[in-house]
């Protein structure tokens, strides 16, 4: 790996959503969380969860299985990812958190 590939490479940590693998930049990435109690939000959009109480922070929890039109299913290795997305702190659900791993830019696909 040279020098120059270094500065043009991105870690993304990689989690699944019903058998698919997905990655999000690690800088972007706060904690990951097992599942904890969702305090729910009525008349909210689908995808909105509810909230967590994460160390006297309140945080919004979305599911990205319903926001992408994923079959719903539980995993018993579901966590909770919290990442800054427009200085909000979020938390998305996923199956599972899988690594980290360093990725060029030109083989990443950020169409979605």
């Amino acid at each position: 790996m040279s020098e120059n590939s270094i500065l043009t490479d991105h870690q993304y940590i990689v989690f699944e959503l019903e058998k698919q693998i997905f990655g999000i930049d690690i800088l972007k990435v706060q904690t990951i969380e097992v599942m904890l109690p969702i305090t729910k939000i009525p008349s909210s959009f689908e995808y909105f969860e509810g909230i967590i109480n994460l160390r006297g922070e309140v945080i919004p929890i979305i599911s990205l299985k319903k926001k992408l039109d994923l079959k719903e299913s539980e995993s018993k290795q579901a966590k909770i990812i919290t990442m800054y997305i427009r200085d909000a702190k979020i938390g998305i659900i996923v199956d599972e958190a899988k690594d980290v791993v360093r990725i060029a830019n030109e083989d990443v696909d950020t169409s979605m």
